[in-house]
Order: structure tokens, then sequence, then C-alpha cells
């Protein structure tokens, strides 16, 4: 009987000794809790300007501190991944916008596109003009701009009179 009940209160002593144990395990899990949650609130704090200024505010409580701030990363991340796409689209315009530049200048600089065209007006002025008035400071060169080779030559028509 005396071996009975030493059975017993050994095996109840091992059960405490369990439960003791499990009851520190918890208790060290709690307070690493509580630490992870006070160093969770001080990031927050740190972060709390750009968290502003992304326009989200978080509320947290120490029951479920994660699912706030999933919340509020989810949609700072949605709108993130709005601004770069809408940057995407626009880089995409940019690009076509670049290559029909692209193109356009191509086709006034092929050998038989205008820009050639007017190089051989603004030239064949150049050689009419030498042989007419002879060389002039106001004269125009083949490296005027077609702008200024208008504008000459309207003020040569303006001082010859003609309407």
């Amino acid at each position: 009987m005396i071996d009975l009940s030493i059975k017993h209160e050994l095996k109840y002593r091992d059960k405490l000794r369990s439960r003791a144990e499990a009851q520190f395990e918890i208790d060290v899990l709690v307070r690493q809790a509580g630490q992870e949650f006070e160093s969770l609130m001080d990031k927050i704090r740190e972060n709390s300007e750009l968290i502003a200024a992304n326009g989200e505010v978080i509320r947290i409580d120490e029951e479920d501190p994660v699912l706030p701030i999933q919340v509020v990363k989810d949609s700072i991340r949605r709108k993130y991944e709005v601004a770069v796409a809408q940057m995407d689209i626009n880089m995409c315009h940019t690009v076509a916008r670049l290559l029909q530049l692209r193109n356009r200048a191509s086709q006034l600089n092929r050998e038989d596109g205008p820009v050639h065209k007017i190089n051989r007006v603004i030239s064949a002025l150049v050689r009419e003009q030498r042989d007419l008035i002879g060389d002039d400071d106001e004269a125009i060169n083949s490296n005027t701009p077609p702008e200024d080779a208008i504008r000459f030559i309207s003020n040569q028509i303006t001082d010859l009179g003609c309407p």
C-alpha cells in the first residue's frame, strides 16, 4: 500500500514537474510575445510618417497585431502596383511616341526627303546669291537654317520693291 502511495506521489510529482515546465515555457513565450509586440510598436512609430504619407492608419491591438499590419501592407502594395503599372503605361506611350518621331525624322532625312530638298534649295540660293550680288555680310550660306533663309529671301524681295 505504501508502495502504491509512493508510486502515485511520484506520478503526481512528475505531472506537476511537467506542468511547471510547460508553465515556464508559456511564461517565456508570453514574455517574448510582449517584447515582440513592443518591438512591433516601436517599428510602427518609427515608420508612422511613411505610413501616413501613404494615407494609411494602423490600429493595433494585442489580440491580433499582425492582421492590421497585413491589411495596411497589402493596401500600400496595391497602391504601388497601380503606380508602377501607370508608369509602365506611360513609358510604353513614350517609347511608342519616340519611335514615331524617329520614323518621321528618318522620313524627313532620307535622300529624297524634304530636309535634303530644302538644303538643295538653300545651296542653289547660295550659288545664285554669289552670282548676283557677290559676298554680303547678310548673305546666307549652306549652314543657314531654313527659317533664316526664308527671312533673307523675304527681305530681298522687299528691298526690290516687290509685293
